[in-house]
């Protein structure tokens, strides 16, 4: 996996498969493309303790699920603030129809309510 310091916001395309983004300011947010388009990726939360609210967006057709979390389609995956660490992070694939699966997690992570 490929290390990448990342932006607050970005929609992921075919050349991110394989890496990993840190992101470090409050209210970041990856957008996963369609299930379609193979991807494994990590999204780690690197700011201080309590600082930043982590989420990864699947597309609006699909959702993010495993590891105790069912999903919900169109709803995001978040390391909400309040529970945030450094270092909490998340390892997400395509789980074919179903949408991302989440392979290991480490941090308090939830579906958007």
């Amino acid at each position: 996996m490929k290390h990448t310091p990342g932006p607050r916001q970005k929609t992921l395309d075919a050349e991110d498969n394989g890496k990993v983004f840190q992101l470090t300011g409050d209210a970041g947010a990856l957008t996963l493309m369609a299930i379609a388009t193979p991807q494994d990726i990590i999204i780690q939360n690197m700011a201080t303790d309590g600082d930043a609210l982590v989420s990864l967006s699947p597309n609006a057709n699909d959702r993010i699920f495993g590891m105790d979390i069912a999903g919900n389609e169109d709803k995001d995956l978040q390391n909400t603030k309040a529970t945030a660490a450094q270092g909490d992070w998340v390892h997400v694939v395509n789980g074919g129809t179903a949408g991302y699966q989440i392979i290991a997690m480490v941090g308090t992570w939830a579906t958007q309510s």
